[in-house]
């Protein structure tokens, strides 16, 4: 509608739920005698998307909201409940012709709720855990036509604000070149640089997860003190 459209989404969730409550004093709830259980919560998700295209104008907001699929409740210092996830996506362009620039903001959270501790009772030894994971994280991109070729460039950080600190930054750049309307030649290089590999500790973690790049070369889950490159060839042709 002039522009503007949106879009939601929703999730019933895990399909083979118990619909066990968190666990008294480190026992399971019945029915689950198992050490991990479900309840009908889990799994649970629901999405909620807004869209602005008119012209050289692109605007996106997204918002991601996800229940935890288990917990533990048998288990010393453990899990009481779901954890719950939350995510915004922003995403932006301007289209100049000449050139076409683009950026990305994210912003995304993991609270994990209380925890019993079995060997003390029914001690509720923290009630809330907490973040473990809070990162931001944005890329800044361009892509320019000129005749036959198409060039693009992406850069982007990721900000770990947990005691982790696992932060990175990837720089991507390739190009397209077109054989005719339906087949393309493409390339790309990717480089990854592990800015902090250390926690609060002092302990050497490295990037957690790589956020594949625009260019999509496929740099993911890179662990350890690496600065990985990767470099992509191929054809592309359209039926």
């Amino acid at each position: 509608m002039s522009g503007f459209s949106g879009g939601l989404g929703y999730s019933s969730g895990v399909e083979n739920n118990m619909n066990a409550d968190s666990a008294a004093a480190g026992v399971p709830a019945a029915p689950c005698a198992a050490t991990t259980c479900t309840n009908d919560k889990a799994g649970k998700a629901w999405a909620l998307l807004a869209t602005y295209a008119n012209g050289p104008a692109y605007v996106g907001l997204g918002y991601h909201n996800v229940n935890g699929s288990t917990y533990d409740s048998t288990a010393a210092a453990n899990q009481t409940g779901l954890s719950k996830s939350k995510s915004w996506l922003l995403g932006a362009s301007w289209d100049f012709k000449v050139v076409k620039l683009s950026g990305t903001y994210f912003t995304g959270n993991t609270d994990q709720p209380g925890s019993v501790d079995a060997s003390a009772g029914a001690a509720l030894v923290s009630p809330t855990v907490g973040k473990t994971t809070d990162v931001r994280a944005y890329t800044i991109g361009l892509k320019a036509p000129m005749g036959p070729w198409t060039f693009n460039a992406v850069y982007g950080k990721r900000d770990d604000k947990t005691a982790r600190d696992a932060d990175y930054s990837t720089f991507s750049i390739g190009g397209e070149y077109a054989l005719s309307k339906r087949t393309a030649l493409y390339g790309a290089y990717t480089k990854l640089n592990n800015a902090d590999r250390t926690n609060a500790a002092g302990v050497v973690r490295g990037a957690g997860q790589v956020i594949n790049s625009a260019l999509n070369t496929g740099l993911v889950n890179t662990n350890g003190n690496n600065d990985p490159n990767a470099l992509q060839l191929g054809m592309r042709h359209s039926f």
